[in-house]
């Protein structure tokens, strides 16, 4: 990883082009990605995370009231990215379960491809940030496939439980299924990942185990 951010992007600082606003907020979030990974939280400073994206700490406390509000910017921010990236237009037009087990396929292929971002929500959701951040400005972003989950709950083809309890029993095996693979424990082929999301799946069907 290179010491400033954007001279990937070709910034005013290393001779290329000055940075517009989107650049700079995504110069920072990109700085504060890397630097969390590599020194973890408290490790950190908004001096280094300056330095990383190149920009004035100055800039940054623009953006962002202070350290805390940056790290859950962050967390708000990937999981946008995750949101999109999972609910494609075909997750929405594909039939029950196949919608469901295509967003189950689209959350872990994100976290694969996005091994900085994987570690990230591990680190944060493990963190005293996660009790403190608004959680329905995140929950929004999967309104559409929640939407077709709480039709197909009345429809009773999903058992009716907490959306949370979805979550863990579906995309929170994809994130953890993921987290073996980066680290090595696991190299699962594409017969093998289809098993877990259907197991996945007929956790929270109705009418398996004590539906």
């Amino acid at each position: 990883m290179g010491s400033c951010y954007c001279s990937l992007q070709g910034c005013s600082s290393m001779g290329g082009y000055l940075m517009t606003v989107e650049d700079k907020a995504t110069a920072i979030l990109q700085a504060t990605l890397e630097l969390v990974a590599e020194h973890g939280f408290h490790g950190t400073a908004m001096s280094k995370i300056a330095q990383r994206s190149c920009v004035s700490a100055g800039i940054i406390y623009h953006y962002f009231e202070n350290k805390d509000d940056l790290m859950q910017a962050l967390y708000v921010n990937i999981k946008q990215r995750f949101a999109e990236a999972m609910i494609t237009e075909e997750v929405l037009h594909l039939p029950y379960p196949d919608y469901l087990l295509k967003a189950w396929q689209n959350a872990y292929q994100f976290y694969i491809e996005h091994p900085l971002v994987t570690r990230y929500i591990e680190q944060f959701e493990n963190s005293p940030y996660y009790a403190t951040i608004d959680l329905s400005a995140i929950e929004q972003n999967f309104n559409p496939l929640m939407t077709r989950i709480y039709a197909d709950m009345q429809n009773g083809l999903i058992k009716n439980m907490p959306h949370w309890v979805i979550y863990d029993l579906t995309l929170g095996v994809a994130l953890n299924v993921a987290k073996h693979v980066l680290v090595g424990l696991l190299q699962p082929n594409d017969k093998l990942l289809l098993e877990i999301a259907q197991s996945c799946h007929a956790a929270i069907a109705k009418g398996t185990l004590l539906g």
